[in-house]
């Protein structure tokens, strides 16, 4: 198959960041209603640290540059500090026995809250400032390399299908042969049946196509004349 390739771009990567943070942080940026402080001090950081900048001095060395570092790195650690510490009142109040979450960072809270049912700091009401400013970097990293990875080939997937309403058509009827019509239930038989994602074919040709015309990542190759 081949999803004819489409002018257009997505200039922002607003949505990518939305898909991100609901993976890693389960957590809902409303970015599309209005200004997220998280969002806007990742996206500044990024904007900040763009490798072409090297070739212009004057802005490499902008003396706004370190200050713009240190205060988006602060909004990113108060708003992830926030999230961690609802979070882990959320688990603590969780009964015994509840089905655990998988996102990256109720996994962090669950290791850490598992050292404090050993005698840590079983009654501590705030989490330990080590393992929140460990916890954060990772949070950040797992945001800034999903970012333009998982969540941008998602929405180029939506981009090119909604381009070619043919392939769409072709990739909801793989769908509901599969897992049924009513697409309510899909999350719910995948849970019970993951093995199920093997049978989607032609959905595994429609991603694969749309990695080729937009790779996530680049690599150095070398090639010879046929």
């Amino acid at each position: 198959m081949h999803l004819p390739e489409t002018n257009s771009s997505i200039a922002d990567h607003t949505i990518a960041y939305m898909v991100e943070a609901r993976i890693v942080l389960d957590a809902r940026l409303n970015a599309q209603r209005s200004d997220n402080p998280l969002l806007t001090a990742m996206k500044s950081q990024i904007k900040w640290c763009d490798s072409r900048q090297s070739l212009n001095p004057l802005i490499r060395y902008n003396p706004l540059r370190p200050l713009k570092f240190y205060l988006n790195s602060r909004q990113m650690k108060n708003y992830i500090g926030r999230i961690l510490q609802d979070r882990l009142l959320e688990q603590r109040r969780k009964p015994i026995g509840t089905v655990r979450n998988k996102h990256a960072v109720d996994l962090a809270l669950e290791a850490y809250y598992a050292e404090e049912k050993q005698g840590v700091a079983v009654a501590q009401k705030t989490i330990d400032s080590t393992f929140q400013r460990y916890a954060t970097d990772q949070l950040k990293t797992f945001l800034f390399a999903g970012h333009d990875t998982t969540s941008s080939t998602i929405c180029w997937c939506y981009h090119l299908l909604s381009k070619n309403q043919g392939h769409l058509d072709l990739v909801l009827k793989e769908h509901q042969e599969v897992f049924g019509e009513d697409m309510v239930d899909t999350a719910q038989i995948l849970r019970e049946r993951p093995q199920l994602i093997n049978k989607l074919d032609y959905t595994s040709a429609v991603i694969k196509e749309v990695l080729r015309l937009y790779p996530p990542a680049s690599s150095l190759r070398m090639g010879t004349k046929e």
